[in-house]
């Protein structure tokens, strides 16, 4: 009985790889992201304080 034999040349390669989309943003926008927020909150707290300094200041 003959056996079946590969194709001349052989076969092609196979793809194991998944080639998912790139979800989301780069982890550097992220990073830069959270560092705008605390610089904001930071930046507001420190306005809070100075301001609670300012209205102590008056009363007596």
């Amino acid at each position: 009985m003959p056996q079946d034999m590969p194709p001349t040349g052989g076969y092609e390669p196979v793809q194991y790889k998944r080639n998912l989309p790139a979800r989301g943003f780069r982890p550097a926008t992220y990073l830069l992201m959270v560092g705008a927020i605390c610089t904001y909150g930071f930046w507001r707290v420190g306005q809070g304080i100075r301001e609670q300094k300012y209205a102590n200041q008056f009363r007596t």
